[in-house]
């Protein structure tokens, strides 16, 4: 069966998803309003046409009103084929909140964008106040993804406001990885000053930027930036923490994260002391860091490239002959520096974010035995990945008089 979800609302909220999803959608218990959510507006894929709303085949927009919204509730959005998918994301969620009802229950908003996922779109409009100052034609296009995203977080920002909800409600923004700089559709991003691309276990491809926002949080944290380590997993534990809650006992599977709440609003210690990287794309790997800040890569690349973002300069494209010299110098760098052993990689990232000077391992063999203990204790309690169910048919888009469509295959089954 479906892997349990947090019980929202046992906790007083109603719960809503909008964009992508993701996360399993073969049975229909896989879908959203299955797992926790009161209402789903998005798609089940992990990437698609912002504009036709096409991927693998088939059409991927769905319309899920009420929970358990499966077979006769669940409802392709055809009406919206050619509208972005950021504006349409973003009127979603401001609906939703403009329609709670406060005094019924809190609000929880899972709202995960397509931008600025690949592919590489955005409408004109969002695209042409940067003709002048972005000339690289890629770079320009992310620019106006961003944009429309920007525009839409001001959009539900401002719905909260108008709700008098802005200043009880806890906002989250977060990212799922770096960039894809030169690997896995490149969008004309920058992973600046950290080497690497999404799909690798470079600090490009892995270290994430996030923020939280709430009128509660304390004056010596508000503005500060919190140095400690954390891991995705983390969020949800630590959302738990915020509302003032705690995970009963059996209400989910055992979990990865931890709670970072007091760490986050004293800008105390962090109680994650590492981070499992797991494998590349290309199966280098794997990689793990501990709270000191040294990281061990267990192959003799982190995945892809392993190339460096070039240092945006300001009012200059990504094309610049300045920046691509820069970039020529990095990677020549890179491949001065790399170590000798070619099976293991060590650096220290306090002092080196852009793992551009592996580390001796003869002087650092305490380092090495603890990182290496740490990957093998993280090997062999790790969950193995579960990727298909024999029981199913191949994955095909299922046919409807409307078109082919995206959507559970393997119901009955």
């Amino acid at each position: 069966g479906a892997r349990s979800h947090l019980d929202t609302r046992r906790r007083n909220f109603t719960s809503h998803a909008v964009g992508k999803w993701h996360l399993g959608f073969h049975k229909t218990p896989y879908t959203p309003t299955f797992r926790g959510f009161s209402s789903f507006y998005g798609y089940y894929e992990g990437s698609e046409d912002y504009f036709k709303h096409t991927t693998s085949g088939g059409y991927d927009l769905h319309d899920e009103p009420t929970m358990f919204c499966g077979p006769g509730c669940t409802r392709v959005a055809w009406e919206d084929t050619g509208t972005y998918s950021t504006n349409l994301f973003s009127a979603r969620a401001v609906e939703i909140i403009q329609k709670h009802r406060v005094e019924a229950s809190r609000l929880f908003m899972y709202l995960a964008y397509q931008g600025v996922h690949a592919p590489r779109e955005a409408p004109a409009s969002y695209v042409l106040p940067y003709a002048e100052r972005i000339t690289d034609l890629t770079r320009r296009t992310f620019a106006g993804m961003i944009a429309a995203l920007d525009e839409g977080l001001g959009n539900v920002t401002s719905a909260l406001k108008a709700r008098g909800m802005f200043d009880e409600t806890l906002v989250i923004v977060t990212t799922d990885n770096g960039g894809p700089t030169t690997e896995c559709s490149t969008t004309g991003q920058s992973n600046w000053p950290f080497r690497g691309s999404k799909c690798s276990v470079w600090e490009g491809g892995t270290h994430g930027t996030a923020f939280i926002s709430w009128s509660g949080l304390p004056s010596a944290v508000r503005g500060r930036a919190f140095r400690g380590l954390a891991h995705a997993a983390d969020w949800l534990p630590t959302i738990v923490a915020a509302i003032g809650s705690r995970l009963w006992p059996n209400e989910t599977r055992p979990l990865d994260g931890l709670d970072l709440w007091g760490a986050l609003v004293s800008n105390g210690f962090s109680p994650r002391t590492s981070v499992y990287y797991g494998i590349s794309q290309d199966h280098e790997g794997p990689a793990v860091r501990d709270g000191s800040g040294y990281k061990l890569i267990k192959s003799s690349s982190g995945g892809g490239k392993g190339a460096w973002s070039p240092q945006q300069l300001p009012n200059v494209s990504a094309s610049c002959p300045l920046n691509r010299t820069y970039d020529r110098l990095s990677l020549l760098e890179g491949a001065v520096q790399q170590a000798a052993d070619s099976l293991r990689v060590l650096f220290y990232l306090p002092s080196d974010d852009g793992e551009r000077a592996s580390l001796d391992l003869s002087t650092h063999a305490d380092v090495l035995a603890r990182l290496e203990a740490l990957i093998t204790e993280y090997e062999t309690t790790k969950v193995p990945q579960v990727t298909g169910d024999p029981a199913c048919p191949p994955f095909a888009p299922l046919d409807s008089s409307a078109g082919k469509w995206i959507g559970p295959w393997c119901d009955g089954i």
